[in-house]
């Protein structure tokens, strides 16, 4: 993963509202793999919470998607985009409380 230093990370966070459902888990993977597809986003990671406990950790979140953009206007262009529009497969799953976003700009090298 290589990043310019104008580089943009939107980093969102995703609780299942039935956490133990494995049909709802991969209905939101591949939900994110489609969303995935805009033609803004650099490069995207879909993970889980690691199998590590310290108390510093958080593991409640069943779903982490970072996404990549080449800058800021690129990510402002994604959150118009049609695709990224197209949320109600999330809400049905997650729910609108249910995700956290994490904007991210990169300090200059």
């Amino acid at each position: 993963m290589i990043i310019n230093n104008d580089g943009f990370i939107h980093h969102v966070f995703f609780w299942l509202k039935n956490p133990e459902s494995k049909d709802d888990l991969q209905q939101l993977i591949e939900g994110l793999k489609n969303l995935s597809k805009a033609s803004t986003i650099k490069e995207f990671h879909i993970g889980k919470p690691a199998a590590t406990n310290r108390d510093v950790i958080d593991r409640s979140w069943s779903v982490s998607w970072l996404l990549l953009f080449d800058n800021k206007e690129d990510q402002d262009i994604y959150q118009t985009d049609p695709v990224h529009l197209n949320l109600s497969m999330i809400v049905r799953i997650c729910g609108k409380k249910y995700w956290f976003t994490i904007p991210l700009v990169l300090f200059k090298r």
